[in-house]
């Protein structure tokens, strides 16, 4: 009974050791290393689709680059935007998409919203880089958006800027008007409301375009917008923060100033 009692005793800790052995080799061989991307954090304007003051229509954020990445490069933060003719489904997927970036164990905000809702490249130039690329020196920066022109005021002229609302066509900081992403890669601005096949009012079958049959307003659209931060692996692939809402303007195809 002893022998037995021993040898038993004896398999068990060489199965045991054995265990760990094959566990530590697989941790320390076999995986890659997972790092979290920090995600835009601060906000400074969040526009509400509600408003119906064209001077409020303007999205304001500082990006978040103070860090460093042992694994990945940063590559800077990208905007992503999906248009709308129904409030009550631009509401629900803002939800979701925020539900899921405040989750401390979800990082599938990003792909929920380019993957599953469809949102496309805020773009301000015919590119495919990020729209704000990193800064050199690792500090965070203050980003300003306006969508559609109002009137022929620069102060409240579609642009996205590096700096503040005083940042016009001419001044440094000055990145371009904002552009939708299309299949084909024609030009299409966010002024719906005027003359020129660049300003186009969109259509149901639009890539960047949610659509519903039961239309909240006609002649309304609804932009929403969010930021999230994006970096390289080793391996190029690109990977994704969390994603911060910016906010969501409605902007009017009968109106020439929105």
């Amino acid at each position: 009974m002893k022998k037995t009692s021993m040898l038993k005793r004896r398999t068990f800790i060489l199965g045991a050791g054995c265990l760990f052995l094959f566990i530590f080799s697989f941790i320390s061989c076999g995986l890659d290393v997972y790092e979290v991307i920090p995600s835009p954090t601060s906000l400074i304007h969040q526009p509400d689709y509600n408003t119906e003051d064209s001077f409020e229509k303007y999205f304001n954020f500082q990006t978040n680059e103070n860090f460093t990445l042992a694994n990945y490069v940063f590559l800077g933060t990208e905007i992503y935007y999906k248009i709308y003719n129904n409030v009550s489904t631009m509401s629900s997927e803002r939800s979701t998409l925020e539900s899921l970036a405040s989750s401390t164990t979800s990082a599938n905000s990003a792909d929920r919203m380019i993957s599953s809702y469809g949102y496309q490249p805020l773009l301000f130039s015919r590119k495919s880089s990020v729209s704000i690329p990193s800064s050199s020196d690792n500090k965070n920066r203050q980003v300003y958006i306006r969508l559609s022109n109002y009137q022929d005021d620069s102060s409240f002229s579609a642009r996205i800027a590096i700096g503040g609302k005083e940042i016009v066509a001419g001044k440094d900081g000055y990145l371009g008007v904002p552009l939708r992403t299309t299949e084909s890669g024609s030009i299409r601005t966010f002024d719906f409301g005027r003359d020129g096949d660049t300003n186009s009012e969109p259509l149901e079958t639009d890539i960047d375009v949610k659509y519903s049959s039961t239309a909240t307003e006609t002649g309304k659209w609804y932009v929403q917008l969010f930021a999230v931060g994006v970096a390289r692996d080793n391996s190029f692939s690109l990977n994704y923060s969390n994603v911060l809402y910016l906010g969501a303007v409605t902007i009017d195809a009968t109106s020439v100033d929105n």
